[in-house]
């Protein structure tokens, strides 16, 4: 398995692991409630809030990162740069939950930009192997 696609993996690790920081909020609240989820996060303030956004944020980021790796991965692009935007993109998005939560705006933005710079890039990788 090549560093990108264990990179994927991590992406989705990413996901699991700001959904149960959002199910430990949940439980601040009084306990989870399964029947109306989305309800109960409509009730979240301050932190709570914030890592509500950094799940979907982990949410809205995964595909297009796999789809950039599928794509760069397919075309025959070197692989090594593949892994390397892969890489950079996982060390932004590691990051981005954690400057959300301490509400570090200009920094989360910035993280968050150069992870879809990344995302471009693995595109463009793909776009110009051959």
């Amino acid at each position: 398995m090549s560093t990108a696609r264990i990179c994927i993996v991590i992406a989705f690790g990413l996901i699991v692991m700001t959904r149960a920081m959002l199910m430990a909020e949940q439980r601040r609240l009084g306990g989870i409630d399964n029947r109306r989820p989305r309800r109960q996060w409509r009730q979240l303030k301050g932190r709570g809030a914030r890592i509500l956004e950094t799940y979907h944020d982990a949410i809205e980021a995964f595909a297009p990162l796999a789809a950039a790796v599928w794509v760069a991965e397919s075309a025959g692009a070197l692989q090594k740069q593949v892994d390397v935007l892969a890489m950079a993109w996982v060390i932004t998005r590691v990051v981005h939950p954690a400057a959300h939560v301490a509400e570090a705006d200009y920094l989360r933005a910035g993280l968050g930009v150069l992870s879809w710079v990344c995302v471009a890039g693995l595109f463009a990788l793909g776009l110009t192997a051959g």
